[in-house]
């Protein structure tokens, strides 16, 4: 898919396993990162929030987490921190 192409690809946004799986499976060096908002309110109804595609990475142990308890700014640092760390920046 992305072989010879590029050192790192960022896919910002899987729902599901099997996208993550997927990836593992045809070799591709993956990292799953799952960035937690704690008491987060979006604007989805009460019917979209219990819709798969929100739902199914749930119970999924990602690789890596990252709490977002600030401002954007904030997020951005600590994504830089994490990955600072991960990939000996």
């Amino acid at each position: 898919m992305f072989k010879g192409q590029w050192d790192y690809v960022l896919i910002p946004d899987c729902r599901f396993p099997n996208e993550v799986d997927y990836l593992r499976e045809i070799g591709l060096d993956t990292l799953h990162l799952r960035v937690v908002r704690h008491g987060f309110v979006g604007p989805l109804t009460a019917q979209q929030q219990i819709h798969p595609s929100e739902t199914a990475l749930d119970d999924a142990i990602p690789d890596a987490c990252i709490d977002n308890d600030g401002s954007l700014d904030d997020l951005q640092q600590a994504v830089i921190q994490w990955a600072a760390g991960a990939f000996k920046l």
